[in-house]
C-alpha cells in the first residue's frame, strides 16, 4: 500500500541531515559560499585575482582551498577566496578543496590563524581584525589575555613579566605581545584613520597612540592631517594623546603647534631621485570625484604591481 503524503512528510522530519563527505576532494564552485566573516572584501577585478585567473586558463590550482562543510550540503570558505574567485573567472567548474567538519567558532579561529600566518601579504587592518577575532575566540574559550583586556588595554605600558606568558602569546598569535597589542589597538581607530594606516600615510606606532583618542578627537586629528598634508611621528602622536586627555576637543591650532614644537618624521633618502607627483585634478577626473587621495594611491600601486607581474610573465615566456 503506497505511503500517504502526510506519513512521508512526517518521516522526513526524522531523517538525518545530509553531511558532505570530509577530506581532500574537488568541490563544484556552485556549492561554495564566501566566508561571512571576511575581514576585507576581495575585488574579483583586482590585479591579483585577474592575474591568477589568466594563469588558470591553461593549468590547475595545486594548493587546495579550505572549506567548512555545512549541514545543508553546501560549503563555506575558510581560506582561499582569491583562488576561488580566479577559478570562477577562468571558467572552472570545480576546485581542489580540503573539507573540514568543524563548528563556526572553529572556522573563525582557523581563518584568523591563516591571516596571521600570512600577515605580510595583507594590509595592516586585515591583520588587526584577525588579531581581534583571535582574541575574542580565546576569550570565549576562557583564556585570559591581560594585556588586551579592556581594563588593562588603556595602559599601553603593560608588560608581560613571565617568559611563559610571552611564549603563550607567541604560540597563540604567531608574534610577540607588543605587536599583538599594537595591531589590536588599530581596531579602535575611526575608518578614515584606518585607511591612512593601510595606505602607509599613518604609521602603526603613532596610530596606536591616536587610537586612545575619542572618536571626535580622532576625526579632528584626521581632518587636520589631511588638510595640512602631514603625518605625525611617534613623539608627536604621544603629545597629541596627552593633550587629548586634558581637552575635550582638539583644534587645528593646537595640533599645528604640536607638529611645530616637536620634530616630525625624518624624510626618507631620495638617492638623488625626486618623489613622483601627479596632480589630483588630473587623476580625479577618471573617478568622478568619488575617491580620495588615499584610495587613488592604493589603486595606482595595485596597478603597478599588476603591471610588474605581467611583465615578468612575458619575460619568462620569451626565454
Amino acid at each position: 500500500m503506497p505511503q500517504s503524503k502526510s506519513k512521508a512528510a512526517l518521516d522526513s522530519l526524522f531523517q538525518p541531515a545530509s553531511h558532505p563527505p570530509i577530506g581532500e576532494q574537488r568541490i563544484p564552485l556552485e556549492l561554495i559560499d564566501p566566508n561571512p566573516n571576511l575581514f576585507e572584501p576581495i575585488d574579483e577585478n583586482s590585479p591579483e585575482v585577474i592575474s591568477l585567473a589568466e594563469q588558470l586558463q591553461d593549468k590547475e590550482i595545486h594548493t587546495s582551498i579550505k572549506l567548512r562543510a555545512l549541514s545543508n550540503g553546501r560549503y563555506e570558505i575558510i581560506d582561499g577566496h582569491r583562488r576561488f574567485l580566479a577559478s570562477k573567472i577562468a571558467g572552472k567548474k570545480t576546485i581542489p578543496s580540503e573539507v573540514r567538519n568543524i563548528t563556526e567558532e572553529e572556522a573563525k579561529e582557523e581563518y584568523a590563524d591563516s591571516v596571521l600566518l600570512q600577515r605580510k601579504e595583507f594590509h595592516h587592518m586585515v591583520v588587526a581584525r584577525a588579531v581581534k577575532l583571535k582574541y575574542e575566540v580565546l576569550k570565549h574559550q576562557g583564556k585570559r589575555l591581560p594585556f588586551l583586556d579592556e581594563e588593562t588595554c588603556a595602559h599601553d605600558g603593560h608588560k608581560l613579566k613571565s617568559q611563559k606568558s610571552r611564549d603563550e602569546v607567541a604560540a597563540d598569535f604567531g608574534m610577540g605581545h607588543t605587536s599583538v597589542h599594537r595591531y589590536y589597538r588599530l581596531n579602535f581607530l575611526i575608518p578614515p584613520l584606518q585607511t591612512m594606516v593601510d595606505t602607509g600615510s599613518l604609521k602603526m606606532t603613532p596610530a596606536e597612540q591616536i587610537s586612545y583618542l575619542s572618536q571626535d578627537q580622532q576625526q579632528s586629528t584626521h581632518d587636520y592631517l589631511i588638510q595640512a598634508e602631514r603625518t605625525p611621528s611617534l613623539p608627536q602622536a604621544k603629545k597629541i594623546r596627552a593633550e587629548a586627555q586634558k581637552a575635550k576637543t582638539l583644534s587645528d591650532e593646537m595640533l599645528d603647534q604640536i607638529m611645530v614644537d616637536i620634530p616630525g618624521p625624518k624624510p626618507l633618502p631620495t638617492n638623488g631621485k625626486r618623489d613622483l607627483v601627479i596632480p589630483y585634478k588630473e587623476v580625479s577626473k577618471y573617478f568622478g570625484g568619488e575617491v580620495n587621495v588615499d584610495q587613488i594611491q592604493k589603486l595606482f600601486l595595485d596597478f603597478v604591481q599588476f603591471y610588474s607581474k605581467k611583465k615578468q610573465r612575458h619575460q619568462q615566456m620569451a626565454r
